[in-house]
């Protein structure tokens, strides 16, 4: 999927970005994710200079930029570069309409709005962008609190009960502005203590009530999304057991309107699983133990176990003769010699002997990882037709493995087109293969269209009552919201693979860990509930309020087992550090539970003549001027009212921010 991301900047006078001018289309179009807030732009004398700031994530070259500059869908003129100067002859409002075209004749646009002849305004409505470095007690808002949880556990409920608790306690939340989906409408003992669940959490409830919601909520009001429970995604390198890595839990497709994750000759899938307490992977013709501790110290468990496909006139422990041609794999188990009834434990109060050969070396040496081969006699048996994965297989749950020309690598067909247990080899494709026989497939052909070059998503889920929520079924859950306020807070394991689909401009997001990652127990969740509800203990710059930034480095301070994560700018890229860093952190410093926190300013017979850059909650400008050059920039949460008295001079500009931060 090629991803142009596009910004149009004007080079004259005013520029004022407001939500209540035309829809950014780019979330719509299916080949781009373009990130961009919609522009007035002010001219005194019709003059516009635009230049488009295109950005490229595959690196696809620039074809030409078409414009329509007139708004009548019809191209005016067509450049080879972003810039565009021209001129407006008669005062009025216009559309301008940029559409960028690349070499592979993908394409995104963007559009502007210009008014020419009159840069006075009357009172506007914006919202904040930028952090507010002094304190203050902030603007109360309207918050609505949405609550997930989708699993029986008690630990599980004892966090929604504790939080739930806070947020009508301690900030004052009513009851009626919090909607909360537990498990199957009740708790783990059964009823809805003070009726406080209002919902099952299902897919089609969930869905319902945030779709009649979006529609109640204001550009100014405050929304919490609060999710807890399990989670699936895929172990990723990150993943701290390599016995556990390149295990698929939820699913991976090529999409091209979705996230790209890995090139499908990076993606990575555990090839068997052979089970047993270390979980063990491996290739083709290694040996692997089962090994499990037992409760008497006399007794021990083993067997081991490898993978084979063609073997001939192999004599089985108890004397039968065996042979394989074909190309499926087959699992070859062996018991202990000593191991008498052949149940996988040496039981020396039987009579069964550990050291068989009683040389004093250990059948199996996990440090060097060698065999002492006289204490295994012959194979015991043999499992045909070994066809068994751990992790889902990409593409869909038909698969062969086999071993493509006998090469000692094991092969995967995924969705094989010939009946599963009578296949030829003639007929098979490797999808997939073991390269080094380390217990992995070293690349996977996801989509079946014969290369290895293509974008697989993963997708992460939450677990719900009866289904799973997909993180793009959130993003769509979330895309009618108009609110520049959103809070969400996720502590499922591989929660972290949210942030790519839901990241915008207005969001503030925290997760308990990343997309390769399970989360630990409910250290997350329990160290967000405690920063919420103890103000004293969390509020690092001592203003009297608890900002959701001050709430994740919190976090970030006391939660050891997880790695959570912070966005708020909207670029999809996620940090785990104290905050701000990156950009991140101007949105979530100016949020709490229930209040935007900055201040209201008036400027008053007021000459500003050097740059300078207001935050607040309003800002109301009265008989002032902005001269000598001088760039001056309002980053507001409500409102802008500028007077017909205030001047701008020509070479100076105001920038007004309707988006909580640049």
């Amino acid at each position: 999927m090629k991803r142009f991301y596009i910004f149009i900047t004007s080079l004259i006078f005013i520029s004022i970005n407001t939500f209540s001018q035309r829809t950014n289309s780019f979330e719509n179009a299916l080949d781009f994710l373009v990130d961009i807030g919609d522009s007035v732009i002010y001219s005194l004398d019709g003059n516009v200079a635009l230049y488009a700031n295109v950005i490229s994530v595959t690196g696809e070259k620039i074809k030409r930029f078409d414009w329509d500059i007139n708004g009548d869908n019809v191209i005016d003129t067509t450049t080879t570069s972003p810039n565009l100067l021209f001129k407006y002859n008669n005062p009025g409002i216009y559309w301008i309409n940029v559409f960028v075209y690349g070499e592979y004749g993908n394409y995104s646009y963007d559009a502007v709005q210009v008014n020419v002849g009159n840069i006075k305004e009357k009172p506007l409505d914006f919202y904040f962008d930028k952090i507010d470095a002094g304190k203050s007690v902030g603007t109360y808002r309207n918050t609505y609190v949405i609550m997930i949880n989708g699993c029986v556990e008690d630990r599980f409920w004892d966090s929604v009960e504790e939080f739930y608790q806070t947020l009508t306690d301690i900030h004052n939340i009513p009851d009626n502005q919090i909607y909360l989906f537990n498990y199957n409408g009740l708790n783990p003992d059964g009823v809805n203590p003070n009726n406080m669940i209002d919902y099952a959490a299902t897919k089609s409830n969930i869905t319902t009530v945030l779709n009649n919601l979006s529609n109640d909520v204001s550009e100014n009001d405050i929304v919490l999304l609060w999710i807890t429970g399990h989670g699936s995604g895929y172990y990723g390198d990150a993943y701290y057991n390599v016995l556990k890595r390149h295990v698929l839990l939820s699913q991976a497709s090529v999409e091209q309107n979705d996230e790209q994750d890995y090139l499908e000759n990076n993606l990575k899938l555990r090839v068997l699983y052979t089970g047993g307490i270390y979980q063990q992977k491996h290739g083709m013709n290694q040996w692997c133990l089962y090994k499990y501790p037992t409760s008497d110290n006399a007794s021990y468990y083993y067997y081991r176990n490898r993978f084979v496909s063609r073997f001939s006139n192999l004599q089985l422990e108890n004397g039968t003769p065996v042979s394989d041609s074909d190309v499926y794999i087959e699992k070859q188990i062996d018991y202990l010699r000593g191991d008498y009834n052949k149940n996988g434990i040496i039981e020396t109060s039987l009579g069964e002997i550990y050291d068989y050969d009683n040389d004093g070396m250990l059948p199996y040496n996990a440090s060097t990882g060698i065999f002492d081969e006289g204490d295994w006699g012959l194979i015991d048996s043999i499992e045909d037709n070994y066809n068994y994965i751990e992790g889902k297989v990409p593409g869909g749950t038909k698969y062969v493995l086999f071993d493509k020309n006998f090469d000692n690598h094991i092969d995967i067909d995924i969705n094989p087109g010939c009946v599963i247990g009578n296949c030829v080899e003639s007929s098979l494709v490797a999808d997939g293969t073991d390269l080094d026989n380390d217990g992995d497939f070293d690349r996977i052909d996801v989509n079946q269209d014969g290369d290895f070059q293509d974008w697989v998503s993963i997708d992460e889920f939450i677990r719900l009552y009866g289904s799973n929520l997909v993180d793009d079924e959130l993003k769509e859950l979330l895309r009618p919201f108009k609110t520049k306020n959103m809070v969400i807070a996720l502590s499922s394991c591989f929660s972290g693979g949210f942030i790519d689909d839901i990241s915008k401009k207005g969001r503030v997001i925290l997760t308990a860990t990343t997309d390769e990652i399970t989360s630990f127990g409910s250290h997350f969740v329990d160290e967000f509930n405690y920063a919420s509800s103890h103000a004293s203990d969390a509020d690092s710059n001592s203003d009297g309020e608890v900002s959701f930034c001050e709430i994740f480095n919190y976090i970030l301070g006391h939660d050891y087992s997880d790695y959570p994560l912070y966005d708020d700018n909207g670029d999809a890229i996620a940090h785990h550090s104290e905050i701000p860093i990156s950009g991140d952190g101007c949105l979530g410093s100016t949020i709490s539970y229930n209040k935007i926190l900055l201040p209201n300013i008036t400027i008053s017979n007021t000459e500003i003549n050097t740059d300078a850059t207001y935050q607040a909650n309003t800002i109301n400008v009265s008989n002032s001027i902005i001269k000598n050059n001088s760039n001056v920039i309002f980053n507001v949460s409500d409102s802008v009212t500028i007077d017909a008295n205030t001047q701008i001079n020509i070479g100076s500009t105001l920038i007004i921010n309707n988006s909580q931060c640049p």
